[in-house]
C-alpha cells in the first residue's frame, strides 16, 4: 500500500473516531452514566495510553511526570486541560447534544490563537480574525436557532472551556523548550485523572447497573485511543496543521452518529452553523501552516 494510501487511512479513521467520541460519552450519560464517572473512565484510559507512548519512546523521562522543573508545568496544563475542560464537558453532555460538543472542540485552536496572541504576542492577521468570527456564528446559529439544541447551562458549561484550553495551550507552548510535547501529553492526562479522582467523592452513589451505560463508555474510550493512534500515525506523514484541518470534520461524523442513533433533528440554519465551525476551522489550520512555512 502506498506512503498516501495509508496517510488518508489513518486520516479516515482518525476523523471517524474522534467524531464518535462525543456521541457514545452523551449515549453513556444518557443511559445512566454519572457525568464525573463518564469524564473519569476516559481520562483513565487516555492516562495509560500517553504513559505507555512515554515509556515506549523515552523511558528516562517517565520519572519527569512526578519530579523535577517540569512538574509544575505539567500540574497547570493537566489539571486544567484534562480535568477541569473534561468534567465541565462531561456536564454539558446532560444537557445538549454531542453534535454541539464536538463543534465546540473544532473552536480549541481558535482559543489557542487567541491566547498564544495575549500571553506569547503572537500577532493575529485578518485572516485569523475572519476564520474565528466566522466559527462563532457558526456556533451561535447552532445553540441559538432550530430545535434541539439551545442557549443555556450547557452552553455556557463549553464556553467556559474555549478559555481553558486556549490559556492552557499557550501556557503548554511558551514552556515547550523545557518539556517535550510526549511528556507534556502525559502529564496532563496523568494529572488531569488525579484532578477527576480527587473529584470523585462528589457522586454519592455511582450508577453500577449492568444496563446502565457501560458499554458506550468502554467504546468512547476506545474511540478515543484509537482516534488518538491514528492521529499520530498521520502526523509522522504529513505536517500536524494538515491533520487538524482534515480532523475538523469530525463534527460530521458526530451528527451522522446522532441523526441515526439517536434521531436529532438539526434546522437548516443549525446545519448553516455547523458548515461555518466546519470551513473556519480547516481555515484556520491551513493558514498556520502558511504562516509557519513563511
Amino acid at each position: 500500500m502506498s506512503r498516501s494510501s495509508l496517510t488518508a487511512i489513518n486520516l479516515s479513521v482518525a476523523v471517524i473516531s474522534l467524531g464518535l467520541t462525543p456521541f457514545f460519552k452523551k449515549t453513556a450519560i444518557a443511559g445512566g452514566i454519572e457525568p464525573l464517572i463518564a469524564a473519569l473512565g476516559s481520562g483513565l484510559i487516555a492516562a495509560l495510553i500517553s504513559v505507555a507512548l512515554l515509556r515506549g519512546a523515552a523511558s528516562g523521562q517517565l520519572a519527569c511526570l512526578f519530579r523535577g522543573s517540569s512538574v509544575k508545568h505539567l500540574l497547570v496544563v493537566g489539571v486544567i486541560a484534562s480535568g477541569i475542560v473534561t468534567l465541565l464537558a462531561a456536564f454539558a453532555l446532560v444537557e445538549t447534544t454531542a453534535t454541539n460538543r464536538s463543534l465546540f472542540q473544532s473552536l480549541y485552536p481558535a482559543a489557542t490563537v487567541v491566547f498564544a496572541w495575549l500571553m506569547l504576542g503572537e500577532r493575529l492577521r485578518g485572516k485569523q480574525y475572519a476564520s474565528i468570527g466566522m466559527m462563532l456564528v457558526g456556533l451561535f446559529l447552532v445553540n441559538g436557532t432550530g430545535g434541539g439544541v439551545r442557549f443555556g447551562t450547557a452552553f455556557w458549561l463549553l464556553a467556559a472551556t474555549l478559555p481553558l484550553v486556549g490559556f492552557s495551550d499557550a501556557y503548554a507552548k511558551r514552556f515547550s523548550g523545557e518539556v517535550s510535547p510526549l511528556l507534556f501529553s502525559a502529564g496532563r492526562n496523568v494529572y488531569g485523572l488525579v484532578f477527576l479522582l480527587l473529584c470523585l467523592p462528589a457522586v454519592p452513589q455511582p450508577a453500577l447497573e449492568p444496563d446502565a451505560g457501560w458499554l458506550w463508555l468502554v467504546a468512547a474510550g476506545l474511540s478515543t485511543s484509537i482516534g488518538v493512534f491514528a492521529f499520530y500515525k498521520a502526523m509522522d506523514r504529513i505536517e500536524a496543521s494538515l491533520v487538524a484541518a482534515f480532523v475538523s470534520l469530525a463534527p460530521l461524523t458526530t451528527a451522522g452518529a446522532e441523526i441515526y442513533f439517536r434521531g436529532l433533528r438539526l434546522a437548516f440554519t443549525q446545519w448553516l452553523g455547523v458548515a461555518l465551525v466546519i470551513i473556519g476551522a480547516i481555515a484556520l489550520a491551513l493558514m498556520i501552516r502558511n504562516r509557519t512555512a513563511d
